[in-house]
């Protein structure tokens, strides 16, 4: 039970997926921690697992797809000074390929991860403000120690986080964040009355106190350096 929408349930039909992230100050079964989370979602034999880690950090992104999308799930920039796991689909990609490549940005292939992990690192925030597209993404940043989690414009592909004592965990599934030692899975009262009443959830609330959906048209962010996590807010509907 999620925040559900009606393209939701096509997601794996159409070979975008699902990912995860985690970033734990106790390092020493980080590989166990992601491989769990990443099991939680591999809902088929046919679908493929990824994941890359940053042990020294202790970071680690997941990933679950369709084989031939498997090249696509995690991907790095060539210096490796940004890691992406991208779930989802861009629009207009021609058109916003060409205008950066005149900006100067160099590209290795025509795939959409790509072209969102280079315009983020180009723009920044203006490139996800005229962004077109139905996407969830999650961006590891080892040189300035900070994870990004950014929803599209109008929130189409959910994305969840849970905060601990040791750090936060991101997933598009919500039973990935429930293998993560020391996250909250305590039922909410508000959620479940929610779900019961409506059949779904309103703003960030889902069945557990623990866990909260990212808001559409945001960017969230984990700073190792002093173990917090903020949202602001990219765009917005006029």
């Amino acid at each position: 039970t999620a925040h559900s929408h009606p393209r939701r349930s096509s997601k794996h039909r159409r070979g975008k997926g699902d990912h995860c992230a985690v970033v734990r100050r106790e390092s020493s079964r980080l590989h166990d921690v992601v491989s769990a989370m990443v099991d939680r979602m591999a809902y088929y034999p046919w679908l493929r697992s990824r994941h890359q880690l940053d042990a020294s950090h202790g970071v680690g992104l997941g990933a679950v797809v369709f084989e031939q999308f498997a090249d696509r799930a995690l991907v790095s920039t060539t210096d490796q000074q940004l890691c992406l796991a991208f779930v989802g689909e861009l629009f207009d990609i021609d058109v916003e390929r060409d205008r950066l490549k005149r900006a100067g940005v160099h590209f290795e292939s025509a795939s959409d991860s790509e072209l969102f992990l280079r315009g983020c690192r180009a723009e920044g925030a203006a490139f996800l403000a005229r962004l077109h597209g139905e996407f969830s993404a999650i961006v590891w940043d080892p040189f300035r120690q900070e994870l990004h989690v950014i929803t599209d414009r109008f929130g189409l592909r959910p994305l969840y986080v849970a905060e601990t004592a040791g750090g936060v965990a991101v997933g598009s599934e919500i039973k990935s964040l429930l293998v993560v030692p020391g996250v909250g899975t305590s039922w909410s009262e508000t959620g479940v009355s929610q779900l019961f009443a409506f059949g779904h959830f309103f703003n960030d609330d889902t069945l557990f106190q623990g866990v909260r959906a990212v808001p559409a048209a945001t960017v969230g962010t984990y700073h190792l350096d002093t173990g917090r996590y903020g949202e602001r807010k990219y765009w917005q509907l006029r």
